[in-house]
């Protein structure tokens, strides 16, 4: 996980703790959920939340 709060920054997490640790916290992280397949992006904006997929 890449995230602004340092507590959980560069750490690894099950899915469902990491989501429930970044969602509407108000503050920028990305979750790689499948290695350069799936991610989950929360930016610092109320609604700037995106699951990012790579296109085969």
């Amino acid at each position: 996980m890449l995230a602004e709060n340092q507590a959980i920054d560069d750490r690894i997490f099950p899915l469902q703790e990491a989501l429930s640790a970044v969602v509407g916290r108000g503050s920028g992280a990305i979750l790689s959920c499948l290695p350069g397949e799936l991610a989950y992006y929360e930016g610092e904006g109320m609604h700037d939340r995106y699951v990012l997929r790579r296109k085969l």
